[in-house]
Parts: structure tokens; sequence; C-alpha cells
């Protein structure tokens, strides 16, 4: 009975070492059900938005491009990666991956008129730090 129990504890101790040395990975925003970390928001919209992934390996999730440069920009030590909703897939995509544009035309969610763009558009671009202006 001991050496069961012993047993059992080496294998419970394992399973929670191996869990907690997992990759983390972005989770999916879930629109009409999410809302935005920053300004609390129904996330509705599937062109625009994007996710932060903390460095414990939460999820933050957005709206906007702009929700989520005031997030990042107050949270940014505590930050692993940030992605971007493509405005023509609507895939979140890593920002290494994505070049930020302000369009006129086309109003965003918070009415700065922000997209992220996997390739490349002819309108202005501009990086994480405007973006929260």
């Amino acid at each position: 009975m001991k050496q069961s129990l012993h047993l059992l504890s080496i294998l419970i101790l394992s399973t929670l070492l191996l869990w907690g040395c997992t990759e983390k990975k972005v989770e999916p925003i879930h629109y009409g059900h999410d809302y935005c970390d920053h300004c609390k928001m129904q996330i509705t919209d599937k062109r625009y938005g994007g996710a932060l992934l903390t460095n414990e390996g939460r999820t933050l999730k957005f709206d906007s491009v702009e929700c989520l440069a005031h997030t990042h920009h107050s949270e940014k030590d505590h930050i692993k990666e940030v992605y971007f909703v493509d405005f023509a897939s609507s895939e979140l995509t890593r920002q290494d991956r994505i070049q930020l544009y302000r369009d006129e035309s086309m109003r965003g969610p918070m009415g700065t008129n922000i997209q992220a763009h996997k390739k490349e558009m002819n309108l202005p671009k501009i990086n994480l730090n405007e973006a929260e202006r």
C-alpha cells in the first residue's frame, strides 16, 4: 500500500512538472463570446484586434489594435509575444509578420482606423507606439 502511494505521488508530480514545462501558445479569439481585456467591449469584428501572450502563458485578447497598444505599452515587461488579426484572413498573426496601416476610409472599432495586414498595402504605415494615439 505504501509503495502504491509512493508510485502514485511520483506519477502525479511528474505529470505536473511536464505540464508546467509545455510551451504556452496564444489562444484564438472567440468572436461574439470574448471581451477585450482593455476596454471590456465584446469582440465581434473579425477584421480587427489582436492578442498578447504574457510571460506566464496567459492570452490577453483585444477588439482593436489601439486597445492592444495601450496594454502593450503599460505591460511590455510582461509580454512574451504580440499577435494581430490580419485584416484580409482574420488569422491571428505574429507581429514580425504583420504591418500596421492607417486607412481613413475603413472605420475600426475604436475609431483610429488602424488595420493589420500580412501583405504590403498602399496605405500609410504606422508602428505599435503610434497606434496608441
